[in-house]
């Protein structure tokens, strides 16, 4: 009688799966309340496989509905589910199907169903875990597994950080070490450690101790060729570098770990080998990006070293017109020009200031990006000018036939609003007119004259704007007759030019620029005198504007060179 009763329920299950092919029939399955069917079929015969299995692959064609979804968590199938995977967990095809109904109910977004945490409260973190353990040479059921795992971790931080003291982390890394050769594997589990790691960020310095960086150093290199595997597992580097992660582990544990752990040289390859694929260029760039700004500069010259500063020249030639790959990989460029002498030689020789010139064109939209590589440009003319050679001048004489001034006054016309805008902007005329008579042509030539005046008239008050603002207007001034008179005229006519421009505060805030110049390039203990002349000429302004009331409100600007 049994045998018959069994058959007849293993029948019916089979017939069910078979209508539950077809959507139409799925919805009339659950408008008959076959789930509780299904549950009452389930208990009568819980010790066999066979009817579990079948019971779970109707159960996932429901799942694929929102509808089905909530008569599953309503007719309490997450706990019907966990039973199944503790009686039958070394029955590897009925676990596997078990598991793809958990892997669905975890990312439906019915508010009402709440299946992730119905399946956590009912043990079925736990539960994969372990079959995760006495499945591990299934590559199947640990793909399952895996994805399950992602997706119960996926957007809620008490649902990951139950998984992780529940011993996810140590299973994803066995998945990864134990099925290296299976992409479709070791994508799933390194998908998992990015939803879950997001929302437990303290728990990155045991995947660290657990070996994740030689781990992903391997599967990297051992899957270079293909583009989505390597995708996710850049992915997963960059999210243990994120700032939440940094924020509760040192900086300089992380970033050591994978400088020193070979990964580098491996993500500079993949990016180069997948450099036409806009998706990869961008997990590598900022994987790197994010290295980067976590690294000691101590350990910047060993990256260089390894080839980044091609790789970064690279994505942006190629991917200039992308923010989201531009301005990570100028960020890295500012990082690697802070590092030594030879970085800076590295990247002139890449030829990243003549790309800068054409980001300012493309990006006129999105002020990040075009502050980031006016300050690679800033920063490559003031540190080649220092350098003993004539580096500095052949980069400057470089910018200018590719029309820098141009291309400045047409990213940042009518964005001066903005202090960091107006400063950066300012700065980088003041070098090119401190570059000799050419620069200052091109700015007058070229409209950078409108450009000074628009960033310092709503920043008249603010130090950093006015003084290469002023510091560019007198370089420019001491070209020739023609050029100190428009300049003259050009403060006559702007009060917030003229403002404030006592003879001392005049020579002071000359001075201290002078000095402030020269400590961004090793002269340090000027610093603080600079700063403090800044000080002395704030504080006597007033004086001196009492005192000087009766003189000429502008002088030629020949003759307060002269002076001063």
């Amino acid at each position: 009688r049994h045998q018959s009763v069994l058959s007849v329920a293993r029948n019916a299950l089979v017939c069910i799966l078979e209508i539950s092919r077809h959507h139409t029939f799925v919805k009339a399955l659950i408008s008959q309340h076959i789930v509780k069917v299904l549950v009452t079929i389930a208990e009568e015969h819980e010790p066999e496989a066979e009817i579990a299995m079948l019971t779970a692959a109707i159960m996932e064609r429901l799942a694929k509905d929102s509808m089905g979804t909530l008569q599953l968590a309503e007719e309490d199938a997450p706990a019907r589910l966990v039973t199944f995977c503790q009686r039958h967990g070394t029955h590897p095809a009925c676990v596997q199907t078990c598991l793809g109904v958990v892997a669905l109910m975890a990312v439906d977004d019915n508010p009402e169903s709440r299946s992730d945490e119905n399946l956590l409260k009912a043990g079925m973190g736990k539960v994969i875990i372990e079959l995760m353990e006495k499945n591990a040479d299934q590559a199947a059921v640990m793909r399952t597994a895996c994805v399950a795992l992602g997706g119960l971790g996926e957007g809620a931080e008490s649902h990951s950080t139950q998984l992780a003291e529940e011993g996810c982390f140590p299973a994803l890394l066995r998945a990864l070490s134990d099925h290296k050769t299976d992409a479709r594997v070791v994508r799933a589990a390194a998908d998992a450690l990015v939803s879950i790691l997001a929302y437990t960020p303290k728990r990155v310095s045991d995947l660290v101790h657990n070996g994740v960086v030689k781990t992903l150093t391997e599967l990297l290199s051992l899957h270079k060729e293909k583009l989505e595997t390597s995708k996710v597992f850049l992915d997963v580097m960059a999210c243990m570098l994120s700032e939440d992660c940094l924020a509760n582990t040192p900086a300089s544990f992380l970033s050591q770990a994978f400088i020193y752990g070979g990964i580098v040289p491996i993500v500079l390859a993949v990016t180069q080998l997948h450099k036409e694929d806009l998706k990869l260029v961008k997990a590598g760039i900022v994987a790197f990006g994010r290295l980067m700004e976590a690294s000691d500069m101590n350990d910047l010259d060993l990256v260089v070293e390894q080839g980044a500063t091609a790789v970064l020249a690279q994505a942006v030639a190629l991917h200039g017109a992308e923010g989201k790959i531009t301005r990570p990989a100028l960020t890295s460029v500012v990082r690697i020009l802070g590092a030594s002498k030879a970085s800076v030689v590295e990247v002139v020789k890449s030829g990243m200031a003549l790309m800068c010139v054409k980001v300012l064109k493309h990006h006129s939209e999105d002020p990040r990006v075009l502050r980031t590589a006016t300050t690679v440009v800033q920063m490559l003319i003031s540190l080649t000018s220092h350098g003993g050679d004539d580096s500095g001048e052949i980069l400057v004489a470089d910018l200018l036939k590719t029309g820098i001034v141009k291309s400045l006054v047409h990213a940042y016309h009518k964005r001066c609003q903005d202090p960091r805008n107006a400063k950066i902007v300012c700065e980088l005329l003041e070098s090119l007119a401190l570059s000799g008579d050419e620069g200052a042509r091109a700015i007058v030539e070229h409209k950078g004259l409108e450009l000074i005046i628009e960033a310092v008239v709503p920043h008249a008050g603010v130090f950093k704007v006015k003084r290469p603002a002023m510091a560019t207007l007198e370089a420019i001034a001491g070209c020739n007759d023609e050029y100190d008179a428009a300049v003259t005229a050009i403060i006559q006519e702007t009060p917030a030019l003229n403002q404030g421009q006592t003879k001392k505060t005049h020579q002071a805030t000359d001075l201290a620029g002078k000095i402030l110049h020269g400590a961004a390039h090793g002269a340090g203990e000027l610093l603080h005198a600079g700063e403090a002349l800044v000080r002395v000429a704030s504080k006597d302004t007033a004086k001196d504007q009492a005192e000087e009331q009766e003189a000429q409100p502008v002088q030629s600007v020949k003759t307060a060179q002269s002076e001063a």
